[in-house]
């Protein structure tokens, strides 16, 4: 009984749409998306009621045996990780466009859409851990 990464990645590189990706290698984008597993796994979901920290590095995946929903939990969290570091280095493009209003506006607009899905990104993963959280109430005892 046991979660393998990939159902984890296979969920969230289907909720983005960057195709810069696919000039890593293989093993470079195996460890970017374990990064962002981790993140995703010890700081967006902590309420899990699983075990997130028992994990196989060898094979690759938690030793728990998770659910749908806390798969794509996890993948919602990695997206986050995910959309940071394009807002940041948009930030920086913009900057190194100073006077050049075209690419400096170009880059404006890029990173408030980004920042926009991060906002979107950060309710619905809310939304969904909620419903996760309270899964299993029964209401209150009278």
């Amino acid at each position: 009984m046991a979660t393998p990464f990939s159902n984890i990645y296979e969920k969230f590189k289907g909720l983005i749409t960057d195709t810069t990706h696919v000039k890593y290698t293989q093993l470079q984008l195996e460890d970017l998306f374990k990064s962002y597993l981790s993140r995703s796994a010890s700081l967006e979901f902590r309420e899990c009621r699983k075990n997130l920290d028992d994990v196989d590095l060898i094979n690759n995946q938690f030793n728990e045996d998770l659910s749908q929903m806390e798969e794509w939990i996890i993948a919602y969290g990695m997206t986050l990780s995910w959309i940071e570091p394009q807002i940041k280095y948009n930030r920086i493009l913009r900057e190194s466009f100073k006077g050049d209003s075209i690419k400096e506006d170009s880059h404006a607009n890029l990173i408030d859409k980004l920042e926009k899905l991060f906002d979107r990104t950060v309710i619905q993963l809310d939304r969904y851990k909620s419903d996760y959280t309270y899964d299993d109430f029964k209401g209150f005892d009278a």
